[in-house]
C-alpha cells in the first residue's frame, strides 16, 4: 500500500506529471534482479571480507551491472540517505487500493491528483480509484514524514560481537571492524 501511495504522492506534489506502474503478469515474475544478487552471493562465498568496502568490492567485481552504494554516515558526509517513516506518513493521508491482487497496471498523474487509475489487463479499460482522504491543500513537498535515527548496537550486541566475531575477523582490521569502547 505504501508503494502505490508513494507513487501518488510523488504527482500530487508535483514531483511528477505522471507515472505508470505495470506489474509483470502471474507465472512471469523472474526478475533481473534476483540473477543480479545471485551472482553477489556466489561471488561473497568466495571472497574474504572484512570491512564495508571489501563488501562493496565483492558486489561491483561480481557482474558489470552491480553497483555497490554505501550509506555515509551523517555527521561526515553530505550526501547523507535519511530513512523517513513513510509508512505512517501515507497510511494517514492515503486509502488501500481495493482488489490491487488484480490490477496489472496502475497510471498516477498531476491532472487528477489523490487517484489512480487502474487496469486490469494492459488493454482494458482504466477504472478511477480515489486514494487520498485528505484535502489536496494538506500535500506539500516540504512536508515530509520524521527522520528515523539508527538506535545503535546495545551494551550486550557490542560485547557479544567483540568476543565471539571479532576473533574470525583478519587481525589487521579487528580494530577498525568492531571496537573495544565497551568495556
Amino acid at each position: 500500500m505504501s508503494f502505490v501511495a508513494y507513487l501518488c504522492w510523488r504527482c500530487i506534489v508535483g514531483l511528477h506529471k505522471e507515472i505508470t506502474y505495470t506489474f509483470m503478469p502471474a507465472g512471469h515474475t523472474r526478475c533481473q534482479v534476483d540473477g543480479f544478487f545471485g551472482l553477489v552471493k556466489q561471488k561473497y562465498r568466495r571472497s574474504n571480507s572484512d570491512t564495508l568496502e571489501h563488501l562493496q568490492d565483492v558486489v561491483n567485481s561480481s557482474s558489470i551491472s552491480n553497483f555497490a552504494q554505501l550509506y555515509a554516515d551523517p555527521e561526515t558526509d553530505a550526501n547523507y540517505f535519511e530513512w523517513r517513516q513513510w509508512d505512517s506518513f501515507l497510511n494517514e493521508k492515503f486509502r488501500p487500493v481495493i482488489g490491487i491482487q488484480m490490477v496489472c497496471q496502475m497510471r498516477f498523474s498531476s491532472e487528477h491528483p489523490g487517484f489512480v487509475f487502474c487496469r486490469n489487463t494492459l488493454n482494458g479499460d482504466e477504472v478511477k480509484k480515489k486514494l487520498s482522504k485528505v484535502s489536496l491543500e494538506e500535500f506539500s513537498s516540504s512536508v515530509l514524514p520524521q527522520v528515523l535515527k539508527p538506535p545503535g548496537l546495545t551494551r550486550e550486541r557490542q560485547k557479544y560481537l567483540y568476543e565471539n566475531i571479532r576473533p574470525h575477523v583478519t587481525p589487521e582490521f579487528q580494530d577498525n571492524l568492531i571496537s573495544n569502547k565497551y568495556q
